[in-house]
């Protein structure tokens, strides 16, 4: 959150500011100083993960799982707020070794990445275009083979489960029956076929969801079964179904 972000940055400074306002243990900070040093120099690697993970936040695979955009905005700002923790820390570090001549160049380096980042309309703006990008490259899968009674019977599973949905495809991802038989006795226990479906939702965005019918042995056949969803769904541009 933005504003316990701020407090907490807040409260740390005023920390700081409550240890140079009180005596100090010269010899104590030279002993820690090289601790210090060596943290400045860290801070280099930290800053270029934090820089690159920003860079990629929103690109996707074509098969990837693709979240809410929320979520990828809330990754991103945690880049920036890493980057700003940083460049606090290093300008802390510069005030009590106001000599340290390696806490300048690094503390420049983490302004000019906060800087790359930029404000929140900036940041949603990069999110969205990574996100695009990644989208535009998502395609459905073709179906293994074709079944009409199959296809049938999980579109109207699908539409069971998920009413509110248009279905616009239905595409088999399962050529056969897969059968889970027990490890001992070899009776089977089970079986399952699927399908992904895409659809289109009342915003008007078109998604690839999975649906399973799963089917229990009851010896000497299965029973009617029951249609489950599958994998998370997928967000596709209309355009490319």
């Amino acid at each position: 959150d933005s504003a316990e972000f701020k407090q907490f940055i807040a409260d740390y400074n005023a920390r700081v500011d409550e240890f140079l306002a009180g005596p100090s243990d010269p010899k104590k900070l030279k002993l820690e100083r090289g601790n210090y040093q060596r943290q400045v120099l860290g801070s280099g690697r930290d800053i270029d993960t934090y820089l690159a993970t920003y860079a990629e936040t929103g690109k996707r695979s074509p098969d990837g799982y693709v979240p809410p955009l929320a979520e990828d905005i809330c990754r991103a700002k945690m880049q920036r707020y890493n980057l700003i923790a940083i460049r606090e820390g290093l300008k802390a570090i510069g005030r009590v070794y106001p000599d340290m001549a390696e806490v300048a160049p690094m503390l420049a380096r983490a302004n000019a990445a906060i800087t790359q980042i930029g404000d929140d309309r900036a940041l949603q703006a990069h999110v969205a275009s990574n996100r695009n990008a990644s989208l535009a490259s998502v395609r459905m899968k073709p179906a293994v083979t074709r079944n009409a009674q199959w296809e049938a019977g999980l579109r109207n599973g699908f539409a069971q489960l998920k009413p509110g949905e248009t279905i616009l495809k239905v595409h088999l991802y399962s050529a056969n029956w897969y059968v889970h038989k027990n490890e001992l006795t070899a009776v089977p226990e089970y079986r399952q076929i699927g399908a992904w479906v895409a659809t289109k939702r009342s915003d008007g965005t078109c998604w690839i969801n999975g649906i399973d019918l799963w089917q229990n042995y009851v010896g000497g056949g299965f029973d009617s079964g029951e249609y489950k969803l599958g994998q998370a769904p997928q967000q596709i541009l209309c355009e490319n179904l």
